[in-house]
């Protein structure tokens, strides 16, 4: 699997979870990685943000 495959997987089962606030979740764990000092994390989670963003937009499941 790709990263770019895990991102959106990883931003349905957010979805899937959370529902609209799925945005708000992934913000949050990537804010909680910052501070942490986990960069790699950090990234990966505006990622999976961007990911659930563009998914809401677009529910139709295509990769952008």
């Amino acid at each position: 699997m790709t990263d770019e495959m895990a991102i959106h997987q990883a931003a349905r089962k957010l979805i899937a979870r959370y529902g609209q606030d799925a945005a708000r979740q992934a913000e949050l764990r990537a804010e909680e990685l910052r501070a942490a000092g986990d960069a790699e994390g950090h990234t990966m989670w505006r990622d999976i943000h961007r990911a659930v963003v563009s998914t809401l937009k677009d529910p139709s499941g295509s990769v952008h």
